[in-house]
């Protein structure tokens, strides 16, 4: 009985200003500890996968420099063993792992003295597009077509899938016609069109003599 009027005292007891003040402060402390919390948390989850996308770039940053080297020693630190290549060379008949370290092969048998030079680089989520240049003498022969000994320079775009530190997926996409071009597989378009151009301006002028006789 003792205890319930002790407590029915707290209830009725005025509530004065200090009591309120008290109360208010009280509870702007305890939201802006929250609020700590909750960004702290935020910012912790926030570096964690910046760092995880730093990493998935790097990681890219070594399979180019295989591809340049002509090495994939230790290419299954990087490389997932059953990764999914979207847009395979026609050259390459192994898939997974294999078929990454048969192009890095076929690659540099084709061209020795390869560079690739990374325009930019872009990490979201899980994927990173990278923006290259690549550049060699097609010195060795390419699957069943022999060499040109002529010079390749080509731009292209790979895009990567990654999980747990590895690439799992893979999309690759470079100037394939222009490639054709340049080791003479077929005609320069820009090349056509000047001919054809001329040819016709030709044509023109053969006409205009010919009206001229008449």
């Amino acid at each position: 009985m003792k205890l319930i009027n002790t407590c029915l005292t707290c209830f009725t007891k005025p509530i004065t200003l200090k009591t309120m003040k008290s109360t208010k402060l009280f509870s702007l402390a305890a939201l802006i500890a929250a609020f700590c919390f909750a960004s702290c948390g935020q910012m912790n989850k926030t570096n964690d996968n910046t760092a995880v996308m730093e990493k998935n770039k790097a990681t890219m940053k070594k399979v180019f420099e295989m591809f340049e080297s002509g090495n994939p020693e230790g290419i299954e630190n990087y490389v997932s063993e059953n990764q999914v290549d979207h847009t395979p060379d026609p050259n390459i008949k192994s898939t997974g792992i294999q078929a990454m370290k048969d192009a890095i092969a076929m690659y540099h048998t084709a061209y020795p003295d390869m560079k690739m030079t990374v325009y930019s680089m872009v990490a979201e989520g899980d994927q990173v597009i990278a923006h290259f240049n690549l550049k060699g003498t097609n010195s060795g022969p390419i699957g069943n077509m022999p060499a040109t000994n002529k010079m390749l320079i080509v731009d292209g775009v790979d895009i990567v899938r990654f999980a747990d530190g590895k690439g799992v997926e893979h999309w690759g996409y470079w100037e394939e016609m222009k490639m054709m071009q340049q080791l003479g597989m077929m005609p320069d378009m820009n090349t056509m069109n000047k001919e054809n151009m001329q040819m016709g301006d030709q044509t023109k002028m053969e006409d205009k003599d010919k009206m001229e006789k008449k």
